[in-house]
């Protein structure tokens, strides 16, 4: 029996060396792997190039100065088709929509090449051919005391004299319904008019009643109801005939007390 282990205990040693000799492979190729890995993360990571970000929130619509960006320095890999290196190649650029701060800029965000001015880059994000920037002079006290601001939505209301059957009576029309606000003229506390996006009709309408009369603008909620907005003109006529007529179709007569004399 001695003799029996004796003559397998070479066979367990040779078993145990195959399996050293395995799991020394194994970890080499394992070690091998990672090394290979790494230094392709290595070589992804640090080969970076300078990348233009915000250096603070960029408003929309606004150009660029030098002390809105910053160079930073990015991962080659990460570095996407548009952005900027050099300042200089935004500077003056005017932006369309928001970046953040410490955002990379890119051509994405930037008005395209022959926008001209803020107020045409801003108008083109509505993507309505028919629409022009045109100013519109109004009170403070029409334009609701400053409270209007670019983005907001606006009907339009035109009042004026106009000669109906050779008298001059007066009118009132709302000209434009939800109408976009891009800018404001003046002093945003007083402002003197607003820059509205209007189509050429409601342009020329806009300029009969600002000379025949004068303009107000009516501030829309977020969610509007645009049918409520359509409405017939206010005339001498129509207002008797809906506020002061009673129900037999005869006007009522206006009661003041008589005061001294």
């Amino acid at each position: 029996m001695l003799s029996f282990f004796n003559k397998n205990k070479p066979k367990d040693n040779n078993s145990k060396s195959r399996t050293s000799t395995y799991l020394l492979l194994m970890t080499l190729i394992a070690a091998l792997a990672a090394g290979f890995l790494g230094m392709q993360t290595i070589e992804k990571y640090t080969n970076s190039l300078p990348v233009l970000v915000a250096n603070t929130e960029i408003p929309a619509y606004t150009p660029i100065t030098e002390n809105m960006v910053t160079v930073e320095k990015y991962a080659k890999a990460d570095i996407k088709k548009g952005m900027f290196s050099n300042p200089k190649a935004v500077i003056g650029k005017v932006v369309t929509s928001k970046i953040p701060a410490n955002y990379p800029l890119s051509q994405d965000f930037l008005a395209r090449e022959g926008d001209g001015s803020i107020l045409a880059s801003n108008i083109s994000e509505f993507e309505d051919p028919k629409l022009r920037a045109v100013p519109v002079r109004v009170e403070g006290i029409n334009a609701l005391g400053g409270k209007i601001m670019p983005g907001d939505r606006v009907d339009v209301i035109g009042s004026m004299k106009l000669p109906i059957g050779g008298i001059q009576k007066p009118v009132s029309q709302t000209i434009g319904i939800r109408v976009p606000v891009l800018s404001l003229m003046g002093d945003q506390g007083s402002p003197s008019g607003v820059v509205l996006a209007l189509t050429p009709q409601q342009a020329q309408d806009v300029g009969f009643a600002e000379e025949a009369g004068q303009i107000k603008l009516s501030l829309n909620p977020y969610q509007s109801d645009v049918e409520a907005a359509k409405t017939t003109p206010t005339t001498p006529e129509s207002f008797v005939q809906k506020y002061i007529t009673n129900k037999k179709g005869e006007v009522e007569e206006v009661q003041t007390e008589v005061g001294e004399q």
